[in-house]
């Protein structure tokens, strides 16, 4: 691991959240079919490409403190709190017409990765992917029962495989596995009127198959393709006691993530219109099934066959053109349907879920003179939902200016204006009248962008960023709802620095502030939820033309604050601050051989009202958190050698 890997994935680590392999069942999300280009996307270029032989050989040692063995052992991402030995392969043979490639990162971590490939220069290529994806969400997490330790893992491998039979045909098959297992948590009804965190066992394997095929003639080109995809969950349902409301304890249970299985078929074209417009037209059908029973936790364990299907025809077609050589115009409309068919309806799966949505959305920019230009764009979004909400409309419209002043100074301001207005409840008598979703409320918003970039000299770039927008929403027509938003505003400033006087060296400095604040009519009261966050860093860089070394630095802190307040109700606020530091070096001792070292510091101090146990205020019911507190110290060191094979 050199040190851009090491901060890339500590980094990535670091922040990631616990991930779900989700399953297919909504027909919607990631598609395989993206997985099918390989990373030698165009043979013919492989000869461009870097095919540098070398192995890289390093060592790791780091060690973290906190509160909790949950901050000690989960700050990097993966557990791995203690160090161990690290080597990267890049390997090749063979020559631009016919080669391969053998790469590995992280050898000997716990995330390791091992790619290879084979192509033969507009004919064929191959590919095959292995890696590790492991993270650490908490030690000792707080779960209904006691303790628990919340560690996911993910084996994914993949294999690709393209084939040009001819110029003008192309062909692609990909299939990839990932396998998920470990411990997760949900949080779930325990007694008739409050909640608990759930442990859950993982083991399941998300299965992703495709195959394409697109011609390419003289102003057109079709495509079509298939895409399977399966979802196996072999660790059951999650079975939990709940008391009702005589407080007598019943069993209840909980599917988690329910094996499915989803076919996808589609087909696209373009077409040139004279020499300055395009159109492209994709259609496309999926059907999805649950492969599970589904456990229904208000009638104990009945798990009842309720066959569950779903069908999702779409269609979409769009207009690039350029009439004007000043003027560019785009213009786009899709459909998409969503029916939803049961056998046997319940509390928790009905069959009123079904809906279409038509998008339309247009763009044109206008080039003047002077080096003004000017865009205007729309977008419009009509939903017929037949589930609580019958009809949603979404609407946006904007405008902006951009004015190039010189060729060091250009800046931008735009206005937009968005809304939207439902039909909160469907006029059917046996629906309940249930408190109206957040995201099916009407609202209207404005909003104001700035940006500004300068050069006024050669060696510094300053950029401006500027922001602002007023968010309200209609009232409900429910009258019994007794929690709802009113109105949102929020702002965005953010400076950004860099400064390079030569070729040796650099410097960069940054700073952004963001502020949300929402209004809330709580129970007749007024709520006010306040959130602000400020982020602030610096570095530098030495990379000397005529040195056989390198050096850099860069600092990062962050302030986090939650603020809640409310008339005649308890007022809390929550507040984090981190602090990130890295230092990199390397050192070129010959042509083959190179040093490397790096050097991390990582410190979160949080106040937060979840995680403060006994010592909350009373009465409130957000002291059950899941985790403990996060405040930690830790410290990560590296050093290595790269090889270069002659």
């Amino acid at each position: 691991m050199n040190a851009m890997h090491f901060k890339a994935a500590r980094l990535a680590l670091a922040l990631a959240g616990a991930f779900s392999a989700g399953g297919a069942f909504s027909a919607g999300g990631a598609s395989a079919f993206d997985q099918i280009p390989l990373t030698l996307d165009e043979a013919q270029s492989a000869a461009e490409a870097d095919r540098a032989n070398a192995i890289r050989m390093g060592g790791e040692v780091s060690a973290a403190n906190g509160s909790s063995t949950a901050a000690a052992k989960s700050w990097n991402g993966y557990g791995k709190a203690e160090g161990g030995a690290d080597v990267d392969v890049n390997l090749s043979g063979g020559t631009a017409a016919e080669g391969w490639r053998l790469s590995g990162d992280n050898l000997g971590s716990p995330i390791p990765r091992l790619q290879a490939e084979y192509q033969k220069a507009g004919k064929y290529a191959l590919e095959g992917e292995a890696k590790r994806i492991r993270h650490v969400a908490a030690e000792d997490a707080n779960v209904m029962g006691g303790k628990a330790d919340l560690e996911t893992i993910r084996d994914v491998y993949r294999v690709g495989a393209r084939w040009l039979p001819a110029d003008n045909v192309d062909t692609r098959i990909g299939y990839q596995a990932d396998h998920r297992q470990g411990t997760s948590s949900v949080l779930l009804r325990h007694n008739y009127t409050s909640y608990g965190n759930h442990a859950y066992e993982l083991d399941d394997t998300h299965h992703q198959a495709a195959a394409s095929i697109e011609y390419i003639g003289s102003g057109w080109r079709a495509s079509t393709g298939y895409e399977l995809s399966k979802f196996e969950n072999d660790a059951g349902p999650l079975l939990y006691f709940v008391n009702n409301a005589q407080g007598q304890p019943t069993i209840a249970g909980r599917a988690i993530d329910p094996s499915n299985t989803l076919h996808r078929v589609k087909a696209d074209a373009s077409f040139d219109i004279g020499q300055t417009s395009r159109l492209d037209v994709a259609a496309g059908y999926a059907w999805s099934q649950l492969d599970d029973a589904v456990l229904d936790s208000s009638t104990g364990l009945s798990a009842a066959g309720y066959n569950v299907k779903a069908r999702v025809p779409s269609f979409n077609v769009a207009l690039t053109s350029s009439p004007l050589p000043q003027l560019k115009l785009d213009l786009d409309y899709g459909f998409r349907r969503y029916d939803k068919s049961v056998d046997t309806a319940s509390a928790i799966i009905t069959t009123d879920q079904d809906y279409s949505e038509n998008k339309f959305s247009a763009n044109a920019v206008y080039s003047f003179g002077g080096g003004y230009s000017a865009r205007v764009y729309g977008k419009y979004l009509d939903r017929d939902d037949e589930q609580v909400v019958e009809n949603v409309r979404t609407y946006t419209g904007g405008m902006a200016l951009r004015k190039r002043m010189s060729n060091t100074l250009s800046g931008s301001l735009g206005l937009e204006v968005s809304g939207q207005s439902a039909k909160n409840y469907i006029d059917a008598e046996d629906v309940t009248r249930e408190s109206t979703p957040w995201d099916r409320l009407g609202y209207d918003q404005t909003a104001f962008k700035l940006n500004l970039t300068s050069s006024l000299i050669d060696s510094v770039t300053v950029s401006l960023l500027g922001s602002w927008y007023l968010k309200s929403f209609d009232a409900p027509e429910n009258p019994t709802v007794t929690y709802a938003m009113t109105s949102a505003h929020g702002t965005t400033v953010g400076v950004d620095v860099d400064w390079a006087p030569s070729r040796d060296w650099n410097l960069f400095g940054f700073y952004s502030f963001d502020r949300m604040k929402a209004e809330i009519d709580a129970n007749g009261g007024d709520l006010n939820d306040t959130m602000t966050s400020h982020t602030v860093g610096a570095g530098f860089g030495l990379h000397p033309v005529n040195a056989p070394w390198t050096f850099a630095m860069r600092y990062v802190y962050g302030f986090d604050k939650d603020k809640n307040a409310a008339k005649g109700l308890m007022d809390w606020k929550n507040e984090y601050k981190s602090h990130y530091a890295q230092a990199d070096f390397g050192w070129k001792l010959t042509q083959q051989w190179k040093l490397e070292g790096a050097a991390l510091f990582g410190k979160v101090d949080s106040n937060d009202i979840r995680h403060l146990g006994s010592d909350a205020p009373s009465g409130s019911e957000l002291t059950s958190g899941l985790y403990a507190s996060p405040n930690y110290t830790a410290c990560a060191f590296y050093v290595g050698a790269t090889y270069y094979l002659p």
